[in-house]
């Protein structure tokens, strides 16, 4: 059943990010990287699905940098991803044709668990 996105994600390590990014911002500045959808805030209302990184309906580097960019983050001094090592990766392949859309990328260093 569609629920915010905020409620659907649910795993141990999503979680633990999700209690670190409430530590360094405020609610309304939380993305949950999703493979489908891409960058989605915690009230965006989706439909669960089972889907991995890197099969096919994921979503693509370049669409994840038209949505950094849709969503301003380009002029962001800094952007923090907490997330597993997909992605991550996913996020610094968005800028292999140009520049990563962030002025300072910094990954978790938990990220190498993911």
């Amino acid at each position: 059943m569609p629920a915010p996105a905020g409620q659907l994600y649910v795993g141990g390590f999503h979680l633990a990010c999700r209690r670190a990014a409430a530590v360094l911002t405020t609610p309304d500045r939380i993305l949950i990287p999703s493979v489908p959808h891409g960058l989605l805030p915690l009230d965006r209302v989706i439909a669960p699905y089972e889907l991995r990184m890197g099969q096919p309906g994921s979503i693509s580097p370049a669409e994840m940098r038209r949505q950094g960019e849709q969503l301003h983050l380009v002029d962001e001094p800094r952007v923090i991803v907490l997330a597993g090592r997909a992605y991550t990766d996913a996020a610094r392949r968005s800028g292999r044709t140009r520049p990563l859309p962030w002025p300072a990328l910094a990954v978790s260093a938990a990220s190498s668990l993911g």
